[in-house]
């Protein structure tokens, strides 16, 4: 008896450890965000920003400071054992201070690091 297995990924990226089977086997995993997902999410946040800056007519000052609490949390996000913490005060400024940026930073925040957006509850 032959055991196959045919995996065929397209137009992205995989990753696939080992499975086993019979009695008393266990399986388990995890899943992330792969950096590829992560910086195409950023630069559709950035790009989104900038229109809107454009659009509403804010000024190239109060562009590049949205832009910095994007980048901000983007290198929180990706840090090996982000603080909820660090996140939740970038969303904070980000609410406070840039509320026309801040549905296409959350929505970075969703791909990115979505355990943020369950612990500030949104």
């Amino acid at each position: 008896m032959t055991n196959q297995i045919n995996i065929n990924v397209s137009g992205g990226s995989g990753a696939f450890g080992s499975a086993s089977q019979g009695n008393n086997n266990t399986i388990s995993g995890n899943a992330s965000a792969s950096s590829s997902v992560v910086e195409r999410q950023y630069e559709a946040a950035h790009a989104a920003i900038s229109g809107l800056a454009g659009e509403l007519q804010h000024s190239a000052a109060e562009l590049d400071a949205a832009l910095a609490q994007l980048q901000a949390l983007k290198l929180k996000a990706t840090e090996e054992s982000p603080k909820a913490g660090d996140g939740e005060s970038i969303l904070k400024i980000v609410r406070d201070n840039f509320s026309w940026a801040y549905p296409a930073i959350k929505d970075f925040a969703k791909v990115a690091w979505p355990a943020l957006l369950v612990a500030i509850g949104t």
